[in-house]
């Protein structure tokens, strides 16, 4: 909606690499009179083929592991935060081929540069057989271009980072603790609006909210808490009009919140507290209106995320719990409702600084329940998972390294490209070389 020309672009999220797709784009003026352009033709690239330089890190950053040699490096493809299992199975599906001979105590995983400290469980021979596994803390890439973390997973000459295990007991005993339940839907994607930080944010809910209008959004809380304590509500929009006013209106089940006020097309995060005993286990619905008061001729609207604080129960959605305490200290928890007796309870602050818990005490015979003490502050978060609450990676796969950290190899002149044109930057490297 602007009078200046502007580049464009969209990504299709669900394309299929090495298959062929057509689109169409829809001019729209603002008297709703629509005009189409195109097709065109789009081949997605194989993920190596995208990434062109294999040296490089990847979607998931610089990070080609100190002491990684030619071959024997693996690449641990991740999408969502959470506690993930590294089977015998998914490795030897991903190509792992000599985990017989893979001395399990020198096992370390890079991401970005950094080490990744992991949990190893070893059957007591030293190497990874069929009934071992490594455990670590991964964390989703939020980016424009890609949803893929890349770790990087190789057996070293010594012996890497491990998560430490703590066992305590006592405490004072909760029976509630906070949670954050994040929305958010990547339906439309707005490159026009301009850039706020590096890599930024332009995927946004599928409504235009164009003022006098309102939509909703119907969040899912689980396990909602009847404590008398506030909840808070967290709503990231931005207006895709460059200098007019935004107002907008708030509601979430019927309770009226404080009104929103803004300028121009920088993100906005409305953020309100309000009594937690309007919320319920279940649908819950945000309803924001854009009145179209502030005197502008076009005022539109979009929707990025929303976002609730609120406390809930210590019963497991099956098989994954992940709460933080109301406050900090020592004390004694129980989660129940979890689908397997084999537990992990986890302190997490971030992926490189957590802890295994111990002296956890199992009962039950289905659904189980687990007991256990740990000392916490009010930034650490406790994940409590059976092995179906673990996550898996969504790909596993070997990676090429051509060495260029080598000073043997000499290079004076390195071409990063994208996959489709390698080929026709090859006459520049032979020119370079000759």
């Amino acid at each position: 909606n602007s009078i200046k020309g502007r580049e464009y672009g969209f990504v299709d999220i669900t394309a299929d690499a090495g298959m062929s797709y057509y689109y169409k784009l829809e001019a729209i003026e603002f008297s709703m009179a629509g005009s189409f352009h195109g097709p065109v033709m789009s081949q997605p690239a194989q993920p190596d083929e995208a990434e062109g330089s294999v040296g490089s890190g990847g979607s998931g950053g610089p990070a080609v592991p100190p002491e990684a040699g030619s071959s024997g490096v693996y690449k641990i493809y991740v999408r969502e935060d959470g506690i993930y299992r590294l089977t015998h199975t998914n490795l030897t599906a991903g190509g792992v081929t000599n985990l017989a001979a893979w001395t399990v105590g020198n096992t370390r995983l890079y991401n970005m540069g950094s080490e990744i400290p992991v949990s190893i469980h070893d059957e007591g021979d030293g190497f990874f057989g069929t009934n071992d596994h490594i455990e670590f803390f991964g964390t989703g890439l939020v980016s424009r271009f890609t949803g893929d973390n890349v770790y990087w997973l190789y057996q070293a000459t010594n012996a890497g980072l491990r998560i430490p295990e703590v066992g305590i007991s006592g405490g004072s005993t909760v029976t509630s603790a906070w949670n954050t339940m994040h929305f958010e839907e990547d339906k439309m994607y707005w490159e026009a609006l301009p850039d706020e930080a590096p890599d930024d944010d332009h995927w946004f809910f599928s409504a235009v909210i164009s003022a006098p209008e309102t939509t909703d959004i119907k969040p899912a809380l689980q396990h909602v808490s009847g404590v008398t304590s506030s909840a808070t509500v967290r709503i990231a929009l931005r207006g895709i009009n460059y200098t007019v006013d935004h107002h907008i209106q708030v509601e979430i089940n019927g309770q009226i919140l404080p009104d929103g006020f803004w300028s121009g097309d920088s993100q906005y995060v409305y953020s309100a507290d309000f009594q937690q005993t309007n919320l319920v286990t279940g649908t819950n619905t945000i309803m924001i209106t854009a009145p179209g008061d502030t005197g502008a001729p076009i005022e539109q609207l979009v929707v990025n995320w929303a976002e609730i604080d609120y406390v809930r129960t210590l019963d497991s959605d099956n098989s994954f719990l992940a709460v933080r305490p109301e406050t900090a200290g020592t004390m004694s928890f129980k989660v129940s409702g979890l689908a397997e007796s084999d537990c992990r309870v986890f302190s997490i602050n971030n992926e490189t600084n957590l802890s295994l818990i111990t002296n956890t005490v199992i009962q039950g015979t289905g659904p189980f329940n687990v007991t256990f003490s740990a000392s916490l502050d009010s930034n650490t978060t406790l994940a409590v998972a059976s092995p179906s609450g673990l996550k898996a990676p969504v790909l596993i796969q070997e990676a090429s390294l051509p060495g260029l950290r080598n000073t043997t190899n000499g290079a004076d002149y390195i071409i990063i490209a994208h996959g489709a044109f390698v080929a026709a930057s090859q006459p520049l490297a032979d020119f370079r070389s000759a």
